[in-house]
Formats: structure tokens, sequence, C-alpha cells
């Protein structure tokens, strides 16, 4: 399989990658077992994660796998911020707390210590409007870069004109 990288990163990754939304709620962990060795031997190594994928247990699921199955160096972690689960819900939450506690949850569950890629969502109210700044949501993206818990971070859904003003 072909490698490249993403945009103008040093971020390796496989033209194929692993969505998780069904893990530890619709596929049992030996189904998503089969399904990460599929894609390793395939030569794949992108994973995608959310906090509220599989109602929360998604990111546990692959922690297991982690655990006994797989190497972390093996996989290209992606996860996305601004979703969080709460036992019965799914809330949309961009603010810096929300992305610092999304990164430190998704490290515990998964039994590592950094993600290679975190996906900042732009969530907006009815009105169209983001309620929370930009500048506020990639200050958290740096803070957690300089403390080696995240690799990379990129915008998921923000206009580019607001990208582009924010940087």
């Amino acid at each position: 399989m072909k490698h490249t990288f993403l945009g103008n990163s040093g971020l390796r990754i496989g033209e194929i990658g692993i969505g998780t939304l069904t893990w530890g709620r619709d596929t049992d962990r030996d189904d998503a077992e089969a399904i990460l060795r599929s894609l390793l031997d395939a030569g794949g190594n992108l994973v995608d994660l959310s906090p509220a994928y599989g109602e929360g247990n998604a990111s546990s699921t692959l922690g297991a796998l982690l655990k006994q199955s797989f190497h972390r160096e093996e996989l290209v972690i992606c996860v996305h911020s601004g979703w969080l689960f709460d036992g019965a819900n799914i809330i949309a939450d961009g603010g810096r707390a929300s992305i610092i506690h999304t990164v430190e949850q998704q490290l515990t569950l998964l039994g590592t210590d950094y993600i290679d890629l975190l996906l900042l969502n732009e969530l907006t109210l009815a009105s169209g409007e983001s309620p929370i700044p930009l500048t506020e949501t990639l200050a958290a993206a740096q803070f957690l870069q300089q403390q080696g818990k995240i690799r990379y971070y990129a915008l998921h859904g923000f206009p580019v004109w607001e990208a582009a003003i924010a940087w």
C-alpha cells in the first residue's frame, strides 16, 4: 500500500484507514481485532476515534487491543475533539477545558502517552455561529502539543477564511 504525508506535515499515513464508530457497541473486541489486523496486513495504519464512538466504548476497545495484541507504534491514531459521550447523550463542547479533558481521557483509555493527530471539530449553533473562538481552540491544541500529548492537530469543518484569520 502506498503511504503519503498528511498535508505538509511529517505524519506518514497509509492510503486507507479505519473508523471505529461502532466499536464497543455493535462491533465486539474480536471483530475489532480482526478489522485492525486486516488494516495492518494491507499496509494501512490510520485509526479514527472519537470519545462519542461506540457510545463511548471505542477508545477502550482499541486500548485493550493495544495492550494485548498490537504495538502502539504500528498505528497512527486520530482523535476527534469537541464531542463527548456522558453515558446517555452526545455533547458538543469545543472549549479549551473540553479539548484538554478529551485528550487526557483518550490517553488513559488507550493506554498511551501520545495521540498522533487531534482533529479540532468546528461546532456551530443553530444560528450558524461558533460559540468558541477558533483562537481558543488552537491555543488548547498548541498547549497539548507542547506537552507532547499530541503530535499534530488539524482543523475539521472550519470555514477556510476563519482558519486563515486565526493563523
